[in-house]
């Protein structure tokens, strides 16, 4: 598996993806790292190789060497970004293997909206971030041709077509059963035990669907 930064929540997937090939496949995962591998996914157990983060003009050679540590019998990019379809394209044409891309996120999106002047800043100032706007809209037209594509819901497959396989959920450490006095739980987190409580685990992006969620609030016509 190959991934564009182990020491994100970005690693959340590939860790899922990851647990799900176990039964079938040795699995190892190669990436780029900003820092300590992320702490949620830190005890994977799994064969792990990184190289720090490139700068923006190193991005080629980097993608280049991380590719040259890579071994096995299909390589799995985690996320459509150019670091990563770069190192998993290189990685197999030299082992001659399968490619397959997954698709977690729409990256585009967190360009979005976008206005003129920063569209613009965004255009003239491609080199200073690997996976900067201009990169990561070219690297959307590429997934669009990869040959076996994998995405996480249907907005993804929609846009990139694909295969559908939703987040696994941890149904265990989550069940509402563990927690069965809700005002000692409210209480403890600073909570109003009388209010009714919506939450919205992720980042409030328009192509998240939280404007979905906040029109199904306001329909309810409650506080």
């Amino acid at each position: 598996m190959v991934v564009n930064d182990l020491a994100d929540n970005g690693f959340g997937r590939a860790y899922l993806l990851g647990r799900m090939l176990e039964p079938e496949f040795r699995v190892e995962v190669v990436g780029f790292a900003r820092g300590p591998t992320w702490l949620p996914c830190r005890d994977h157990g799994w064969p792990e190789k990184s190289l720090p983060w490139p700068g923006g003009g190193e991005a080629h050679k980097s993608a280049e060497a991380l590719s040259r540590m890579i071994g096995g019998d299909v390589i799995l990019s985690c996320k459509p970004l150019p670091l990563v379809l770069d190192t998993g394209n290189k990685a197999a044409k030299r082992l001659d293997c399968p490619r397959v891309l997954d698709i977690d996120d729409w990256e585009l999106g967190w360009f979005h909206p976008l206005r003129f002047r920063k569209t613009l800043s965004l255009i003239i100032r491609p080199r200073r971030e690997p996976n900067g706007f201009v990169r990561v809209w070219r690297a959307e037209t590429r997934a669009r041709q990869w040959p076996v594509r994998l995405v996480s819901n249907r907005f993804l497959q929609e846009r990139f077509g694909g295969t559908y396989i939703p987040h696994a959920c941890d149904t265990v450490s989550l069940d509402p059963s563990l927690f069965p006095d809700r005002r000692e739980a409210r209480a403890r987190l600073g909570l109003d035990s009388e209010k009714k409580w919506i939450g919205f685990v992720g980042s409030p992006k328009p192509h998240k669907g939280i404007n979905v969620l906040t029109e199904a609030i306001a329909e309810l016509k409650r506080k």
